[in-house]
C-alpha cells in the first residue's frame, strides 16, 4: 500500500462485506441496505473495508464470514457527494488479509449512509439464508 497508518485515502476503491443475514441486503432488488452503513457501538463510529479486492475477497473464507458478499465504493465519488463528513483512513490490522484495512469515517450521520447505501456497487451477493 502506498500509504502508512492513519493516512487518509482521498481516490480509489474501499471494498466492504455485505453479511448475509439481517436487513444488510435487499435480495429482490439486489441493493445494499442503509443498514449495512449503520456502525456497531463496539466500532467507535467506523466501519471496516479493504482497499484491496483480493484481500475483501479472502476475507470471505473465513468460517464466519462465508456466505457474505462484497460491494464496492469509489472513494472519489463518496467524498464528491457527502464531502467532508466522510472519509477513509487507511489502518491496516494484524489480524488475518489486514494488511489493506481501512476505516470508513463518517457513518454516524444518517445523510453519509444513505449516499453510500445508494451508490455502494455490488460486487458479489452474499449467499441467501434459509429461514
Amino acid at each position: 500500500m502506498p500509504y502508512e497508518p492513519g493516512d487518509e485515502v482521498p481516490e480509489g476503491l474501499v471494498y466492504r462485506r455485505i453479511p448475509n443475514f439481517g436487513t444488510f441486503y435487499d435480495y429482490a432488488n439486489g441493493l445494499v441496505d442503509v443498514s449495512l452503513f449503520v456502525p456497531r457501538l463496539k466500532d467507535a463510529g467506523v466501519l471496516s473495508a479493504y482497499l484491496s479486492r483480493d484481500d475483501a475477497y479472502a476475507s470471505l473464507e473465513l468460517p464466519r464470514h462465508r456466505g457474505y458478499g462484497i460491494c464496492v465504493l469509489d472513494i472519489a465519488r463518496m467524498r464528491d457527494l457527502a464531502g467532508d463528513q466522510v472519509g477513509v483512513e487507511f489502518a491496516p490490522t494484524g489480524a488475518a488479509f489486514g494488511a489493506s484495512h481501512a476505516k470508513i469515517h463518517g457513518c454516524t450521520d444518517e445523510g453519509v449512509r444513505d449516499i453510500l447505501s445508494l451508490i455502494a456497487e455490488v460486487e458479489l451477493a452474499p449467499d441467501k439464508t434459509l429461514a
